[in-house]
């Protein structure tokens, strides 16, 4: 390979079909391949998503061990780990090695079945040394044992060997063609004369699965066990145990059946993946896939077993020493000499993590949901990266301008956290959705940071939380979906331009500068642009994690900024300006909010359940009514307010604005910045400075009482229907708040009492 004939196969394909070039883009260079590929033209970018902890038990001696998969599959990374979660939940796995060995089965043929057997005959009398000449052309090449199968007039003969660390089929084959070779002219001189050699008859199977390597041997052959309690079977994998059981027997009988190759649910997923992210040889999935899952029911619990038999795997050569692929191995501690044993463990245990997940996924009605979300129907012309350009974005933004626009530069590199609701929904469509970050140069030399949010659906962010919620319990999540209409995700796309554009008509400063939208509904194209918080000229950012650095007189700032924004949508009278924003249907969420605090429950003390049964209590009662609403933000908090040097607030991220109680925005937004060293009078100071501003815009004399009574019902249908959301996701997502913020709830509705 050189430059220059890499340029030449550009030049061809370019000319031959222009607009090529991201072909040609790769991140490893021409020395970086030599030897893994010829007329190299660039690299397949594959997604990378990080595996475990898998906790395994190496003789005693307990390790958490990460890994990476690479895959285009969604699910597939996160059902891996949540069978991780459930065996590091109370157990660990243990492995075995079986065998090991790698083979090469040269063919001989002769004239006739006598011939053949003088040539066996000879083979056997000269085994040492056909052994010896093997050895000579590898270092790490071990001659295990030979077999020979005659066929008629053809014998076809098995070297079997120990490649080391190395998976070894390039090894075996030098080394077998070296002994044949020597073999050729031995037997020319015993008067055997050969009619046809081949140095793979297909005996050895090769890159296919047959039941000779199941049974004798090729590749690492590797066991992995974990034993599971019905209880966290039904904690972790939202499954009944016995009703698990029942299905893999079910299932076994009908593989039987129908001739299947060994007995597994989804082993080869987790392989490809592993296999990928290596550097392994990738054509060896097909042998490497076969796995033999075996589950035995015992008291409470059951046992799980699965032993992949021809795991065809190296830990050197091939793709392994390509920077990625040897920075995963590095990290599961599988790279060099000495660990391919300790990486056919490790493969074999987030095998059975996945088979763990896949088999309840399976049972519980999971795998049906999570797949269907990701069928729709025809694609439309949707909006895509490649032309969302200058000439697309200016004609857009230059109204809302102050200067005339000379270039737009788009920094694909940064790194933005695209948000929940747009993270469920990319694992259902697979469109131009989320933040695209722009510099606008001015001709004046100004230059502007600009944010471009290309909106999800409503029905595809609908998608992304049930699938969420299948993982968790289905039931849960057909009710999610029954209810979608009456949920504050409905016409998310559309509420946050809506707002934007009744907000920056009225002037309300307290939010990033709007600088235009785009709907075409024909194309689902819902785009918004606004400016790009800079981090190094705020003092508060996605600070949902650090309450303590809210000061009262921030809280105050945030309290008069709620009132502003109440008092323009009541001025407003609610206009067509914000058609979309509309109620929630509480009265048809009861038995959605029911089941969600139910879920809630599980494995919690029982502190925490009565508090729990307490908002139910409260959510059956019948509310009096307040009679005022507003615009409400509906996910007021510290992960969507900024807080600029100069002291001015940025609230941004309004696709889930509701119409409603004045003081919904107000409880959220004090769950997450009340502490332990609040007191109770502060708490109260807060809803009371609150209370007395909202009665001037309003032009009414609301006494606390009144207030309070408010309070407590925005509180119930806030814990009932967000902060269960963020308790039940906590062990996919990893919020870090959820436990906080309910505790502060359930102390104002006290505090309130």
């Amino acid at each position: 390979m050189t430059h220059k004939a890499l340029e030449a196969r550009k030049a061809f394909l370019e000319n031959a079909e222009p607009g090529l070039s991201g072909l040609f883009d790769s991140n490893l260079s021409m020395s970086e391949v030599m030897g893994n590929v010829e007329s190299f033209i660039g690299s397949v970018s594959v997604p990378l998503g990080l595996i475990g902890p898998l906790t395994i038990d190496w003789s005693g001696e307990k390790e958490s061990v990460f890994g990476a998969g690479a895959t285009t599959e969604g699910a597939l990374i996160a059902s891996i780990n949540r069978g991780c979660r459930a065996i590091a939940s109370e157990s660990v796995v243990t492995t075995e090695i079986q065998s090991k060995c790698m083979t090469r089965m040269p063919m001989f043929a002769f004239s006739n079945a006598e011939e053949c057997a003088r040539f066996v005959t000879w083979f056997w009398d000269n085994e040492s040394e056909i052994s010896a000449k093997a050895e000579e052309a590898s270092n790490h090449a071990e001659l295990l044992e030979f077999e020979i199968v005659q066929i008629d007039e053809t014998a076809h003969v098995k070297f079997v060997y120990d490649t080391g660390d190395a998976s070894g089929q390039n090894m075996t084959t030098a080394c077998t063609w070296h002994a044949c070779v020597w073999v050729f002219g031995e037997i020319k001189k015993a008067g055997i004369e050969l009619v046809q050699f081949g140095i793979e008859g297909n005996g050895a199977s090769d890159k296919k699965v047959s039941e000779g390597s199941i049974e004798n041997g090729r590749g690492i052959r590797v066991e992995s066990t974990v034993t599971l309690s019905d209880d966290t079977i039904k904690k972790f994998l939202r499954v009944d145990a016995q009703e698990m059981y029942e299905a893999y027997v079910r299932s076994e009988r009908i593989a039987e059946h129908v001739g299947m190759v060994g007995f597994n649910s989804n082993v080869v997923n987790a392989i490809a993946a592993i296999f990928t992210a290596t550097g392994q040889d990738i054509a060896c999935v097909g042998e490497s896939g076969t796995g033999i899952l075996n589950l035995t029911r015992q008291n409470g619990s059951i046992r799980f077993e699965l032993v992949l038999t021809n795991l065809v795997i190296g830990t050197v050569g091939g793709g392994t020493a390509l920077p990625t692929q040897n920075a995963v191995l590095r990290m599961m501690g599988c790279a060099g000499t000495g660990k391919v044993e300790r990486f056919a463990s490790i493969i074999a245990g987030f095998s059975l993590a996945l088979e763990l997940s896949t088999l309840a996924a399976v049972v519980g009605g999971q795998f049906a949901r999570a797949h269907q979300v990701f069928g729709r129907n025809k694609p439309k012309n949707w909006l895509v990266r490649s032309e969302f350009d200058q000439k697309f974005v200016k004609p857009i933004i230059e109204p809302y301008v102050e200067g005339v626009i000379q270039s737009i530069d788009f920094n694909a590199q940064a790194r933005l956290d695209n948000g929940i609701l747009t993270d469920l929904s990319a694992k259902v469509v697979r469109k131009m959705v989320g933040f695209t970050p722009m510099t606008v140069h001015l001709q004046n030399g100004d230059m502007l940071s600009v944010l471009a949010k290309s909106k999800a659906l409503d029905s595809e962010i609908i998608k992304g939380i049930h699938y969420m919620a299948s993982q968790i319990d289905t039931t849960l999540a057909d009710k999610i979906l029954a209810t979608a209409n009456y949920l504050e995700y409905r016409d998310c796309h559309l509420k946050e331009i809506e707002v934007f554009r009744f907000l920056d008509k009225r002037q309300f400063n307290h939010m990033p500068r709007f600088y235009g939208s785009k709907i075409d509904e024909e194309r689902e194209v819902y785009l918004l642009f606004e400016e790009m918080l800079n981090h190094d000229s705020l003092t508060h950012f996605n600070s949902e994690l650090s309450p303590e650095s809210w000061t009262k007189t921030e809280v105050v700032k945030v309290v008069d900024a709620l009132v502003e924004f109440q008092e323009l949508s009541l001025k407003a009278g609610l206009s067509q300006e914000l058609f979309h924003v509309a109620e929630l249907g509480e009265g048809e969420l009861f038995h959605l909010y029911t089941d969600l605090l139910n879920q809630c429950k599980v494995d919690r003390d029982q502190g925490f359940v009565n508090d729990l049964n307490h908002v139910f209590d409260l959510i059956n009662q019948k509310d009096e009514v307040f009679g005022i609403n507003v615009l409400c933000h509906n996910d007021f908090n510290p992960r969507n307010i900024a807080i600029r040097s100069s002291g001015e607030l940025a609230i941004y991220d309004w696709e889930l604005a509701v119409i409603g109680s004045p003081l919904r925005d107000m409880v959220e937004f004090l769950s997450f910045v009340v502490t332990d060293s609040w007191s109770d009078a502060q708490i109260l100071e807060i809803l009371e400075l609150h209370r007395s501003k909202f009665s001037i815009i309003v032009a009414q004399d609301i006494t606390f009482q009144q207030w309070s009574i408010e309070a407590k019902n925005a509180l119930k249908f806030y814990i009932a229907g967000r902060v269960t959301f963020y308790l039940l996701g906590e062990s996919m997502l990893n919020y870090g708040f959820s436990d906080r913020i309910f505790k502060a709830s359930m102390r104002m509705l006290k505090v309130l009492s």
